[in-house]
């Protein structure tokens, strides 16, 4: 027979499903028998994401949830308390590192059915590699992570016309650049693009798009010091978008 579990569930967009199965055997859960959460790693409960269900064991030892979902709150079968740790008002709001954040369960009942719990986290500020999840009911433990696997995916740089690597003087090159395939939300983001010797930057070639939308004129675009050549970019804060073909061009030399 299937025990208590955490599952999870990658998702997409840094958003990660989770799902708890607990009292398979329908014992008894006292409305004293707290059920607690705590997440690791910068994330963030999606509220409105949180549904529990009574269930029925099935012969093959499976959960199915019952329909409909448990009201929550005054009057309903349970309260829902969610903890996020953070600092700063409305503009600066930034999760604490380290964070941590959680959610406490207390059935207004006691309940004698197998429940089914469904969320959904979401990551926060710059991409981490692991996001795990601890369920403590009964007095125990259950664990489970989430690898990202695209946490440290910050930039790409491609040459769009090599010819082959048959580059003669004169020239005009056009370059490609995709940055934030890791979703991560950057704060005070700064990019420099340098030049390599014998090439120069073409002032006026630059163009930053997300998806087939320019966004050009949501970055402060500068010069580089004295003596370099190329261009920066900044923006106060990178949002959690892909933003491809920041394309520019430069001449040889």
């Amino acid at each position: 027979m299937v025990g208590n579990q955490l599952k999870k569930n990658p998702g997409e967009n840094r958003i990660f499903n989770w799902k708890v199965e607990l009292n398979h055997k329908g014992k008894n859960i006292s409305k004293e028998n707290k059920i607690t959460d705590t997440l690791t790693g910068k994330q963030k409960y999606i509220e409105d994401s949180i549904e529990i269900y009574r269930a029925e064991l099935q012969p093959d030892g499976k959960l199915e949830e019952i329909e409909p979902a448990l009201s929550e709150g005054e009057g309903g079968a349970y309260t829902l308390t969610i903890a996020h740790v953070t600092e700063g008002g409305e503009e600066g709001e930034e999760l604490l590192d380290p964070y941590d954040s959680g959610m406490e369960i207390v059935f207004t009942n006691a309940l004698t059915t197998p429940i089914i719990i469904e969320y959904q986290t979401e990551a926060v500020g710059i991409s981490e590699e692991n996001y795990k999840n601890k369920i403590n009911y009964n007095g125990k433990d259950y664990y489970n992570n989430i690898r990202y696997g695209e946490f440290n995916k910050y930039i790409t740089k491609e040459l769009l016309n090599s010819r082959s690597g048959n580059v003669v003087k004169g020239d005009i090159l056009k370059w490609e650049l995709v940055i934030n395939e890791s979703l991560s939300e950057i704060r005070n983001f700064e990019l420099k693009d340098i030049m390599s010797e014998g090439l120069v930057f073409i002032k006026g070639s630059l163009k930053i798009c997300h998806g087939e939308t320019d966004v050009t004129n949501e970055f402060t675009i500068g010069d580089l010091s004295e003596g370099e050549n190329g261009f920066k970019i900044n923006k106060d804060l990178l949002d959690k978008k892909i933003y491809h073909r920041i394309r520019n061009f430069s001449y040889s030399r």
